[in-house]
């Protein structure tokens, strides 16, 4: 089968550390907009950051899949910690072969698909899901998230320089989006260029405050980095992105901290997310 873009050394543990969680709305809107709550499915599930919001409110078989069996590897130790009576699943295959490795009846009430959906071709993982998973009234949601880049969380202190850190994103972004195994302009335009019967739509942009080291392992749970860093083993001319945008920010901040007499913050990082959620 395909490699593994989520496959490298701990990523499956950083993934789940490091990326965000889901606006807690997000949950709510979604199982208000499934009317029967019986069976759910989870796919390409990750380490199931979505699908442990969710799965109390199902009563029966609930699947959390992935094609990832490293990240999987994390979501089945968390399944340890669910105290439910009715199946849970770990399903590891490829988003197409679903429908041949499950019992031929179950359908379910609601298919999530969490900073997923850009990884498959959108028409045909529509029809797919409409086809072979959702039961006739059962719910599609669609969500995921951006990172539009950073500011130095010193916006009250001084606001000119805090915009100075998004560059250092810009740039690190820019080598590191080719190398990405999806399509990542879907993503960036929340799929509004994807022609859906979409019910509703919802989004929400926050800005989180990180330690230097909370944002270094967030970046590098990104799968066109690590794509990026395996095709350049051996090259000695290779400039890692990610080690040169942290030492930039590193040399940047203690630059500005000397000059204004001041001790590092705690969590000199503000990044800006955007939480998006459509509903089918």
């Amino acid at each position: 089968g395909k490699s593994d873009p989520f496959g490298y050394d701990t990523q499956g543990q950083n993934y789940d550390i490091y990326r965000p969680k889901y606006p807690a709305r997000f949950s709510e809107e979604i199982k208000k907009f499934t009317d029967n709550k019986e069976t759910y499915l989870d796919l390409a599930s990750g380490t199931g950051i979505l699908f442990f919001d969710l799965v109390d409110a199902f009563t029966k078989d609930c699947i959390v899949h992935d094609r990832s069996a490293k990240q999987l590897e994390v979501a089945a130790e968390k399944l340890k910690t669910l105290n439910r009576s009715a199946p849970t699943i770990v399903l590891e295959c490829d988003g197409y072969e679903i429908r041949e490795k499950l019992q031929s009846d179950l359908k379910f009430d609601c298919v999530s698909i969490a900073q997923a959906f850009h990884w498959f071709e959108p028409k045909k993982m529509l029809e797919y899901c409409i086809k072979n998973l959702l039961k006739e009234k059962g719910t599609l949601a669609l969500t995921g998230y951006i990172c539009d880049g950073f500011d130095y969380n010193y916006v009250t202190e001084d606001e000119e320089f805090s915009k100075t850190g998004q560059r250092h994103y810009d740039e690190f972004y820019k080598v590191v989006k080719p190398h990405f195994d999806c399509d990542r302009d879907t993503m960036d335009v929340e799929y509004k260029d994807v022609k859906f019967e979409v019910i509703e739509r919802d989004s929400l942009s926050i800005r989180k405050e990180l330690t230097f080291e909370e944002y270094q392992k967030y970046l590098k749970t990104y799968s066109g980095y690590n794509q990026l860093v395996e095709k350049s083993k051996g090259k000695s001319d290779f400039v890692d992105p990610h080690q040169k945008m942290f030492s930039d920010i590193r040399k940047e901040l203690d630059e500005y901290e000397t000059k204004k007499g001041e001790k590092m913050k705690e969590k000199p990082i503000l990044m800006k997310m955007r939480f998006f959620l459509v509903l089918l």
